[in-house]
């Protein structure tokens, strides 16, 4: 994966109100100010999407695939607000 410049990801943030899990945002959560981030490409570069920042959004830390994005964020999220361990609730 290519690195993608200080002044794309600036655009991203700019674009999103923030630097945030969109996905997160989504589902009326708060994504924690401590909650590692990583950029997420709406169309993969492998299915021919760029890093244009408007192919170009902010999710939770969890793994490559959106599915598991969703999975993550939901579920992380929903046991930090019922103040449950995330391994309880994914047991």
């Amino acid at each position: 994966t290519k690195e993608i410049p200080a002044a794309v990801l600036a655009l991203v943030d700019e674009r999103q109100g923030g630097r945030f899990c969109v996905l997160c945002r989504e589902l009326g959560i708060e994504t924690p100010s401590e909650e590692p981030l990583q950029i997420d490409h709406r169309q993969p570069l492998s299915e021919g999407g760029d890093n244009h920042h408007l192919n170009l959004r902010w999710l939770c830390r969890a793994s490559e695939t959106t599915t598991s994005f969703v999975t993550a964020c939901t579920i992380t999220r929903l046991a930090r607000s019922a103040n449950l361990s995330v391994e309880m609730v994914s047991s």
